[in-house]
Parts: C-alpha cells; structure tokens; sequence
C-alpha cells in the first residue's frame, strides 16, 4: 500500500484488486486490513492508537504517510551520497584508461539518481505551495464578494458605512446587515437610508423605535436642513398664550 499511495498518504483500491496486486486470497487481505485499521498497544508509533490505516471514499489513507515518506526520502539520499562517494573513489585508484571510464559512468548514475530525488521533493513542495496559494485566492474572492455594496445601496454611502463600522471596531457580517434591513422595512425606510442614517447619527446599528415619526434623509437634501426638519417634526407643540402673544405684536391669527 505503501507503494501504491499517491503524495498524499491515498490509496485508491479496492479490496479484490489489492488482493490480486498482494497475491493473497481475499479473506486474508480483509483480515490484514481489519489489523491495520485496528489499535494497536505494542505499536512503536503511538499515533492514532497504533493504527497503519483508514477508510476514505475509494481507498485508504496511511496515517503515517508523510512521516515514513520523509524518512524514507532521507535515506535515498543517503544511499545515492554513498554511492556517489564510493564510486569517486573508485574512480580515483583506478589505473587504466577502462576501469576510469566505468567509474565515471557510475558517478554520473549515481549524480542522476540524486538529482532525480531533489527534484522529486522540490515538485511536492512546489505542489503544496500551489494548493496553498488557491486557498488564498478563495479567501480573498470570498471577501471581496463580502464587500460589495447590497442592492439598492449607492458604493459612497456602502463604503461610508464600512469605515463607520470599521472605526466602531464592528465588523460588518451578514446577520448584522440582514438585522439593519429588517428593521429599516419596519420603519419604512430603505437600506441606503437608513445605512446613511448610521454614518450621519454616529450609530453602530438600526432600529425602527429611533427614527419614528422621522422621515429618511433623501440624498438630494442638504443634510443641515433635514436636520432641522427632523428636529421640528419632535419638537413639542407652542403653547397657547404665547401664540396669543405673538398674534397681537404681529397682527394676525396664529
């Protein structure tokens, strides 16, 4: 299994057909995988309990893959270097033109063995950092969708709002902004509204209660006269005297 398995510790098989490739009877294959998936007390690795194996959709993964995998990549080098060296050697006491000769092609073998498993390990490396870097570009297509201003709601105030928040250190999330909608339908107001009423009135969030009676600024108003406008629609009513008062110096009937 060790040989079958891709870089990732998988091997894709089923139990028949690993049991033609190992040359047993299938119930000895089903009874050497149950007692490598099984715990296993006198296990020198203590990983996972002692277990070599487990089950995933199409195969088996080795628990131990990457350990045994870098250690047996070690000892390719290993080999290849001492091969290398005693072929060098060789080549160095030699005293004929043909013992030189098989020498030299034997370093070359051995150059290109150890060129072979450098390469190997820079393409799982290489491999790696490419799955790693589409992980990146998921995250960061999935922020920049967060980002976008929601329907019906203008990019300035949308990125108003986004700075507003992000000084009041709260993050803009779906179930916050979904929260912020429904209360502003509950008022009769739209989101760009009431988003703007956010930024205008410094308020982190939305709730219909504190803008009643109060109509929505539209965004062709100057905000100083909607504020006043605001301000009269709550202000309580003259009383009567002074109406009475003000009637008589002006001469007319309030």
């Amino acid at each position: 299994m060790l040989a079958m398995a891709d870089q990732h510790g998988r091997v894709w098989a089923s139990i028949p057909g690993l049991a033609n490739i190992a040359r047993v009877s299938i119930e000895a294959c089903e009874q050497a995988l149950d007692d490598l998936q099984s715990p296993d007390k006198y296990s020198r690795t203590k990983d996972y309990e002692g277990r070599r194996i487990e089950p995933i959709e199409g195969g088996w993964r080795l628990l131990n893959h990457g350990k045994y995998r870098a250690v047996r990549d070690e000892e390719s080098i290993k080999e290849s270097k001492r091969r290398y060296i005693n072929a060098k050697r060789a080549a160095e006491r030699a005293s004929t033109v043909d013992d030189v000769e098989k020498c030299r092609t034997d370093v070359e073998k051995c150059r290109t063995t150890i060129s072979t498993v450098d390469r190997s390990r820079h393409n799982t490396e290489a491999e790696a950092e490419a799955e790693a870097d589409t992980d990146t570009k998921e995250k960061n297509t999935s922020r920049a969708k967060a980002l976008l201003p929601p329907d019906g709601v203008s990019p300035s105030v949308w990125q108003d709002f986004l700075k507003h928040r992000k000084a009041k250190k709260a993050p803009v999330t779906e179930t916050s902004l979904a929260g912020i909608k429904r209360e502003a339908d509950k008022a009769g107001w739209s989101l760009e509204d009431a988003l703007r009423e956010c930024c205008t009135r410094g308020w982190q969030s939305f709730k219909a209660d504190w803008v009643e009676c109060v109509p929505a600024v539209k965004p062709d108003k100057d905000p100083a006269i909607a504020k006043i406008e605001r301000d009269a629609a709550r202000a309580a009513p003259m009383p009567a005297a002074i109406r009475e008062q003000i009637s008589k110096l002006k001469g007319v009937v309030l």
